[in-house]
């Protein structure tokens, strides 16, 4: 018998980020980056699309990897997501160790704030943990050159003026028959990398947004 009950879903709160005060999420970031009208739409507007069944996914992960006791199968089923799923993320949890989750990491620059929220984050040891379900795949390349671990190894660099000692990229595979469901690559970030980062992207959308630019996108694709 399917109960009634709503599970909430946790989710960020906006109230904290660009325009309500000088804050960016790295999902601010690089959507600016990429697109700035879309920026302006989604962020300044307030005009939000409403998330994937894959991002609801993700995010009731996010929950379980935080909560160990979130009732995961239950929010699945209320976003109609596959029964495996749940088969899925019960399995895999396990090999997930219990630290600290969903952190805020803030760094300060040019009189902003950026906040990159963390999976998983053991501050003593300098370690980052990111996650990721889905379907599209992720390979160590793709690891090694993802914006967000970079603006993430960013924002630790500012904080605690050192590079992050490890980073893990957890992949759970949801794909349909998958040959393996939990994949987990390291990466690393050096010091020239996050300079080229600040002076290519960060201080180029502070700058952007200042102006009010709500036209040229940043990365040229």
């Amino acid at each position: 018998m399917e109960s009634n009950t709503v599970i909430e879903i946790p989710e960020y709160n906006l109230k904290e980020l660009y325009p309500n005060t000088k804050m960016l999420s790295s999902s601010q970031v690089l959507k600016y980056a990429e697109s700035p009208a879309d920026f302006y739409t989604e962020y300044v507007l307030g005009v939000k699309r409403p998330p994937s069944v894959p991002m609801l996914i993700g995010s009731i992960f996010s929950a379980l990897h935080e909560f160990r006791d979130f009732p995961a199968r239950e929010a699945l089923l209320q976003v109609k997501a596959p029964k495996r799923i749940g088969d899925l993320f019960e399995d895999v949890i396990r090999h997930f160790p219990v630290v600290p989750s969903e952190v805020a990491l803030i760094a300060d620059h040019k009189g902003w704030q950026f906040r990159a929220t963390l999976d998983g984050f053991v501050e003593e040891e300098y370690i980052i943990i990111e996650n990721k379900t889905g379907q599209v795949e992720w390979t160590q390349e793709r690891t090694n050159f993802s914006d967000q671990i970079t603006f993430q190894s960013w924002c630790h660099l500012k904080k605690y003026n050192v590079l992050p000692l490890k980073i893990l990229l957890n992949w759970v595979n949801t794909a349909p028959q998958a040959r393996k469901t939990l994949t987990t690559y390291k990466t690393s970030r050096t010091m020239k990398n996050l300079v080229r980062f600040e002076n290519s992207v960060i201080d180029l959308v502070i700058d952007g947004i200042e102006a009010e630019n709500w036209t040229k996108p940043i990365y040229n694709f």
